[in-house]
């Protein structure tokens, strides 16, 4: 119940902000002690090959990833009109050298070429999505899960046990964790 009210609010403030400077300016200030606490604990470099699913209209984890480490980011969203808005929000920016956005679903897009793949709070069906990325990617991978920390889920917690390696505390109700998987 809380995670799809939040999902509702961050839905209408990325489309509500992205057409004013300021608040998408104050919207990615807000996120980025997370999103840097997440670079630290997953140990990301420019040389890896990071896929963000469900990155928003204003994608600022893929952002704030490319600004802090200076690595290429694909981001993914599986609505058209979400792809839509974050791609001219980039190019308003000129950050579309640094984050690719596209139209694609977390349950079925190619994960076997990155070297880290982050699940955002946000998605819908993340048991799936998360299903899917472990089920298809390399061994070495390495995964940040965004979740809510007053949610469960049977299938999610027994990977979070199977393949954890640390987490940290988000803002409002989220946790980070980074799973590995074993080669």
């Amino acid at each position: 119940m809380i995670k799809k009210l939040l999902d509702y609010l961050y839905y209408s403030f990325e489309r509500f902000s992205n057409y004013i400077s300021f608040f998408a300016k104050l919207y990615i200030k807000f996120h980025e002690s997370s999103v840097k606490k997440e670079i630290e604990m997953s140990d990301l470099s420019p040389s890896d090959r990071i896929l963000h699913i469900g990155c928003g209209a204003i994608p600022y984890t893929s952002i704030l990833v490319s600004r802090n480490i200076g690595a290429e980011i694909v981001g993914i969203d599986c609505d058209p009109r979400v792809v839509t808005i974050a791609t001219d929000y980039l190019k308003r920016y000129n950050l579309s050298n640094m984050v690719k956005i596209e139209i694609g679903d977390g349950k079925t897009y190619n994960v076997s070429d990155f070297d880290v793949v982050i699940l955002s709070y946000g998605i819908d069906s993340q048991d799936s999505v998360l299903r899917h990325a472990i089920d298809s990617m390399k061994g070495g991978t390495r995964i940040i899960l965004r979740r809510p920390s007053t949610e469960r889920d049977d299938y999610t917690d027994s990977i979070v046990k199977e393949f954890s390696v640390c987490s940290i505390r988000l803002l409002l109700t989220q946790e980070s964790i980074l799973l590995v998987k074993k080669t």
